[in-house]
Parts: structure tokens; sequence; C-alpha cells
């Protein structure tokens, strides 16, 4: 950084670009991006709460809490598709519950089609409490890259904890669908996930014909 830059600005002079961080972190390792920091409450793109009948196509929502969150009172027949979400700080595309994780079990019919999500903080397809609500031929890579002990170290244990996964189904769902995805490097938890939590369990999930590759992240 030049002298006199305020923190989280660049600069470019002739033909140098200039960077000071938030923090004492190197830009050239790991350091890539500022977060929000926002909780999932009060930072969601699209809050579909309870309609019906939409499509959602080549929408970029970043730096977000949520991207997609299907909220309370029974969102149905809904595509997302041709989408790109990143470098959210909190669950990326959460479906079947409402921002405080309370469940919806009239939510159906969701598919989550061709849409790349990458560099998140936790994870990027939550899928829980719906039926028919699936992610087809979608992609997502480097949740939870930010996390500790990687760069800036965003806490995956404790207060203000993430939870990196790629894809997770989770509580209640039914009839779930991940077929067709490309999920690699996934930093500290799984790349695909059918959830056995608090004695929920998903039934009718299929997980079929994806690609995981998390060896540049086994570290």
């Amino acid at each position: 950084a030049k002298a006199g830059m305020p923190a989280g600005s660049f600069a470019y002079v002739l033909g140098v670009v200039y960077v000071r961080c938030t923090d004492d972190g190197n830009p050239n390792s790991g350091h890539v991006i500022d977060y929000r920091q926002q909780t999932i409450s009060n930072d969601i793109a699209v809050r579909m709460n309870g309609k019906a009948h939409l499509i959602f196509d080549s929408l970029d929502i970043t730096k977000h809490g949520a991207a997609y969150n299907t909220d309370l009172t029974g969102t149905v027949d809904v595509i997302i598709r041709n989408c790109t979400i990143s470098w959210g700080d909190a669950r990326s595309i959460v479906i079947g519950c409402d921002i405080a994780n309370t469940e919806d079990l009239h939510i159906s019919d969701v598919t989550i089609q061709n849409v790349v999500g990458h560099d998140d903080l936790d994870v990027t397809f939550w899928l829980g409490w719906g039926t028919r609500c699936n992610v087809i031929d979608c992609e997502t890579y480097n949740s939870g890259l930010d996390c500790a002990p990687r760069a800036k170290n965003y806490p995956i244990t404790g207060a203000g904890l993430h939870f990196p996964t790629g894809i997770m189904v989770s509580k209640t769902s039914l009839d779930t669908v991940v077929r067709g995805c490309y999920v690699h490097d996934i930093y500290g938890g799984p790349a695909i996930m059918s959830e056995y939590s608090l004695t929920l369990r998903n039934t009718g999930t299929i997980i079929e014909g994806n690609l995981v590759d998390n060896r540049n992240s086994a570290a």
C-alpha cells in the first residue's frame, strides 16, 4: 500500500495497483475479498416469501448474507437457473425454512439448475423441510476458503461459526434430487452431505452423477 491510503481502498498509479487491506493480511496469499459480515436475517438478496410460479434467470448476486431464501408461507414452483452467487457470509441458497431456521413443510417444487456458487464462507446450496427441491447441473467451489486456519480466519467453531459445504440436503427434505453437479475445492467441510440432524432425517433423496474433486483442499 502507499502511504496515506485508507483501509479497504485501492489505488492505480503509473500502471501499478496498490491495495490497503482492512487488517494485516497479505492480499497475495488467500486474502481474496472482504465479506459483508452481515447476518442472514438482514441481508437477503431474494426473499420469495410464499410466492409461486417464479423464474430467476441469469442473475449475479455477490457479497450477501443469503442470495435466495424461500421464507415461510409455502413457496411453490420456483426455478433458479443460469445464475451466479459468490462471496456469501452465510448459507447462500436456503430452501425450506425462514431466516430463523423455522421449518415450512409447504415449500415444494423448487429447481436450482446451472447455478454457479463460489467462495462462500458457509453452505452454498442448503435444502431442508421441503418436497421436490432439487439441485441439477450446478457447480460450487471454494466454500470455506477464507475460514480458519487460512486467510482471514473466519471461524468454523465457536461464536459466529461457519460450516463450509457445497450441497447439503438437511432436515426432513422429501424426494430431493442432487444430480450432475460439479463440487470441488471445499475447505473444512463435506462436498455433498445428506444430513441426519437432531433426529430429523430426509427421505427419498437421490444423489447421483455428480463429480466431486477436493484434491486441492485436502489440507
